[in-house]
């Protein structure tokens, strides 16, 4: 039997590239709802499943998206730099899907043009019901829903970093 432990301060002996590291680990987690959106469209295509299967990515996706910031804030510095650095592809994302669809008008057939919609495709369940819920706007795009998904990924990272902190001095209270 193999037993894991898992030393949330020690988390930072990962990687002994130091800081710079670090950095760059942070921005490569960031690309991480690129494969989970490829793998849940492979999975909608294939077999073509109900609405309730959406709000349960959403949700999972959110959770796993607070448990990384509960576990690599401490991979800089600062919060502020953690959060700039592991949101640098959902901007940059961001950006490329407000300019094919607000400015160009369409999306880019290309594979570019895929990626960036399935990049944010694990969170529209729940960022589509968010901006349904506080519309006053009467013709919603999905750039607006990207938008909207874009803000809840820094929140759930913010609020799982503070979890973190929270947890770290409920823990350190008693010594």
């Amino acid at each position: 039997m193999v037993k894991i432990y898992l030393n949330l301060d020690k988390i930072d002996s990962i990687f002994d590239g130091g800081v710079y590291m670090k950095r760059i680990t942070l921005v490569i987690i960031g690309l991480a709802p690129l494969p989970i959106g490829l793998i849940f469209n492979y999975l909608l295509m294939t077999y073509n499943f109900n609405a309730t299967l959406y709000w349960v990515v959403g949700i999972l996706f959110y959770l796993f998206w607070g448990i990384l910031g509960f576990m690599y804030t401490k991979f800089t510095k600062s919060r502020t730099e953690a959060i700039l650095l592991i949101h640098i592809p959902a901007f940059i994302d961001l950006l490329l899907v407000i300019y094919q669809e607000a400015i160009f008008g369409r999306y880019w057939m290309n594979i570019f043009g895929t990626l960036t919609q399935l990049f944010y495709l694990p969170m529209i369940s729940l960022a589509s019901r968010l901006l349904n819920f506080l519309s006053f706007i009467t013709t919603i795009r999905v750039f607006m829903i990207n938008i909207i998904a874009f803000f809840l990924l820094v929140i759930v990272f913010y609020t799982g970093s503070k979890l973190r902190d929270a947890n770290y001095k409920s823990t350190t209270r008693h010594l």
